[in-house]
């Protein structure tokens, strides 16, 4: 898709980017520990990296804490308790999902990924909300699994987006819906995403990754989008 002046632009949710902007986000974010903004740390080098060796095998207690890398400061102990007990109903679903399934894929199979989230309707989360689990979840399937928070949905869940908030609607939906949203950005523009790849390759920098990066920084910074856009797809 062009814009106005006809520069390449990439749709994220509710927002659409220049091509050129897009690259140079994901660029800078990856870019090495000592180039970035110290006063905005993030934890691409040390989330992405944490625990690599065991990256496909299932979901233990030390993979619990990955969200304090990405900046998570209210993971209590009562959290830290619930998610333990349930770690053999959220592998179970884990195992539904091959290491090298992507939601860039042409038809990819949300049901899982409905599932794993259902946990948070089915029983009292003790506090964790779907950002923490999100941070939990994605290292165990970087290609499949989003990655989010209150600055990504910004983009996919705010004003005039692709899956606007809806009371009542259970959690497990509402993963699938933004997941959907997502698999329709990623294959609108799959030249770029397979591009972005390989601006990181240790670590690895999956298009899921890239898209959440973009997302995370435009819902901070709105103004770097080419222009707000209303969605139209039929996602819901």
């Amino acid at each position: 898709m062009q814009d106005l002046s006809g520069t390449p632009t990439v749709r994220i949710g509710r927002f659409h980017v220049s091509r050129d902007a897009a690259i140079e986000i994901v660029r800078r974010y990856v870019a090495a520990p000592h180039h970035h903004d110290r006063r905005k740390p993030h934890g691409f080098d040390i989330y992405d990296t944490y625990r690599a060796d065991t990256r496909y095998d299932p979901l233990d207690q030390p993979d619990l804490l990955a969200p304090v890398l990405l900046g998570v400061q209210n993971l209590s102990t009562n959290a830290y308790r619930w998610l333990t007990s349930r770690l053999g109903t959220i592998n179970a679903v884990l195992d539904r999902i091959g290491p090298r399934d992507s939601l860039g894929d042409p038809e990819p199979d949300l049901a899982p990924l409905g599932d794993l989230f259902s946990v948070l309707d089915d029983e009292s989360p003790d506090g964790v909300r779907m950002t923490i689990l999100s941070k939990i979840l994605h290292r165990k399937r970087p290609r499949m699994i989003p990655l989010w928070d209150a600055h990504s949905l910004t983009c996919y869940s705010r004003g005039y987006s692709p899956v606007p908030e809806q009371r009542g609607r259970t959690r497990s939906a509402y993963a699938v819906n933004v997941a959907r949203a997502m698999h329709a950005d990623l294959r609108a523009a799959r030249p770029l995403w397979q591009e972005m790849t390989t601006l990181s390759t240790d670590p690895e920098l999956t298009e899921l990754r890239a898209l959440d990066i973009i997302a995370w920084t435009l819902g901070q910074r709105p103004e770097l989008a080419a222009a707000p856009t209303g969605y139209a797809g039929g996602l819901l």
